[in-house]
């Protein structure tokens, strides 16, 4: 092989450890985002306990019974005040596609969010306790000039255990 030869594969070589270091690099700060997802997705979902049925916790005769003891959440107020936590703390536009001052970097494709509430006592319910179920797509560009675009997708679950889990690591 001549030295010419060589020198493209040099070159060829060079070009594919660049675009693998940024394919890397992307993977890296994807893993943050969906790091500061948790975090902004498990404020908003506790946000959402706070629409208790007041009608359904009046009835309650004896709270020293455990089973009256368990939460019930007015499910379209606390899914609505969940989505704007949601919105609000990822800065996001109605529509959903993120602000320039939101950490999502992809600007023009919209932000996906499905808020499911399991109250205890809901036939179906997978949780032992009421619970509020948080997806959230969120669109990323990878690669080299944005060749790859993605979308990633988080769920959390807020309830008591990850209340609890949340309190003991703080």
């Amino acid at each position: 092989m001549t030295t010419h030869t060589w020198l493209i594969l040099l070159f060829f070589f060079l070009i594919a450890v660049v675009i693998v270091w940024v394919f890397i690099l992307d993977y890296q700060a994807l893993v943050i985002v969906r790091e500061r997802l948790e975090t902004n997705m498990l404020a908003a979902g506790w946000a959402g306990f706070s629409s208790l049925s007041l009608e359904e916790i009046a009835t309650r005769k004896d709270i020293n019974i455990l089973d009256m003891r368990n939460i019930i959440l007015d499910k379209i107020v606390s899914e609505q005040t969940t989505r704007d936590y949601v919105i609000k703390n990822l800065k996001l536009f109605s529509d959903g596609r993120a602000s320039a001052n939101s950490y999502i970097a992809d600007k023009a494709r919209p932000v996906d969010i499905d808020v499911v509430i399991y109250n205890y006592n809901d036939v179906g319910n997978p949780y032992p306790y009421t619970s509020i179920v948080i997806t959230v797509r969120v669109p990323f560009i990878m690669g080299p000039g944005g060749i790859l675009k993605i979308y990633g997708e988080k769920t959390v679950v807020a309830n008591y255990d990850t209340f609890l889990i949340q309190s003991q690591k703080e």
